[in-house]
């Protein structure tokens, strides 16, 4: 059993499948999954089949591809945000100037109209950033999920 979120106080049994989409479907068949946290876009295609409920999305704020679903906390699960996201990182000890130049480009795709509206077409809201910024949300990850393992007593065994 694992304990999910922060300040959630909800215990499930944690099955890993690899891809996802063998889950989405046993969950849409009405197998032994009753519920699933998913990050995967095709989870949209199965509700609108009717095959699925979705309950509530994980991030911060309503997903714009799904705006009738509300977020876990306007669901009552006050605390429970698990946020994906995508950045770009270089090996350490990358000149400052390759990584401006890096960062300079990747922002500059993130305003091209046709960049901007596949990535939102896969569940992706284009922010960009600068490296400060990048290793800010590291950091914060990092933090988030040494708290979820430490309440959990989680192990990782070999």
């Amino acid at each position: 059993m694992l304990l999910i979120g922060v300040g959630v106080r909800t215990w499930v049994e944690q099955a890993l499948y690899l891809p996802p989409q063998p889950l989405m479907a046993g969950l849409a068949l009405g197998s032994a999954v009753p519920v699933l946290v998913a990050f995967d876009a095709k989870a949209k295609a199965y509700a609108d089949a009717g095959k699925v409920r979705l309950l509530a999305v994980t991030g911060p704020k309503r997903d714009l591809r799904l705006p009738q679903v509300p977020t876990a906390a306007e669901a009552g699960l006050k605390d429970f945000v698990l946020d994906s996201w995508v950045g770009l990182l270089a090996p350490a000890g990358t000149p400052p100037a390759t990584v401006a130049r890096l960062n300079e480009a990747l922002n500059k795709a993130l305003t091209d109209g046709a960049v901007r509206a596949r990535l939102q077409e896969m569940g992706l809201a284009p922010e960009g950033g600068n490296p400060a910024r990048m290793l800010q949300q590291i950091q914060s990850e990092m933090t988030l999920y040494r708290r979820i393992a430490t309440n959990t007593k989680m192990r990782f065994d070999q």
